[in-house]
């Protein structure tokens, strides 16, 4: 199977690159001595490219950009609307164990998706607020059991997704050992 690969000034998808060009592209840029990107958009938070709606390496295309002729946007990709957001689809609330299987619970959670508070309640109890998917979530939950957590999930409908034709839940997931 071969891979394809994008022109850096069309868009174009073809098997074989000079330059980060395809073969119709590079010929311009012999005879007219002048290629460049169009437009690329820019995330004003983290700086990932983009060109085409594709994440691209700046590298690879930095020759390609001529500052009066590429036209630069400013946007917020993805992650970081996901990151900036103050909105929460899963509350966990870990009750009842020790100080050190709740920093490793805090790094697993951090690694399922963007917390956005922690409460802490008192030595042994704490409230994660997450925004993640959540089939992720639920995926985590069988290896969170293996290590001898008692588990309680429950949802309350928090809105209709309009787009999807669904209802919307926060989801409260208690995870707690009933003997510290």
């Amino acid at each position: 199977m071969k891979y394809r690969r994008t022109c850096a000034n069309c868009g174009k998808e073809t098997d074989k690159l000079y330059d980060n060009l395809c073969e119709e592209c590079y010929r311009k840029s012999k005879e007219e001595g002048d290629i460049f990107i169009k437009k690329i958009k820019i995330c004003k938070y983290c700086g990932k490219v983009f060109y085409k709606n594709k994440k691209i390496d700046y590298k690879k295309i930095e020759d390609l950009i001529v500052p009066n002729k590429t036209k630069i946007e400013y946007i917020v990709c993805e992650d970081c609307k996901k990151a900036i957001s103050t909105d929460y689809n899963t509350i966990i609330q870990i009750r009842n164990i020790e100080e050190s299987e709740m920093e490793e619970m805090i790094n697993l959670f951090k690694k399922i998706g963007y917390i956005k508070k922690l409460e802490e309640l008192n030595n042994n109890s704490i409230d994660i607020y997450i925004l993640s998917d959540t089939r992720i979530i639920r995926k985590h939950l069988k290896d969170i059991k293996r290590r001898g957590f008692d588990i309680k999930v429950s949802r309350k409908v928090k809105g209709y997704d309009r787009q999807h034709g669904r209802k919307m839940y926060y989801l409260t997931i208690l995870l707690y050992r009933k003997y510290l």
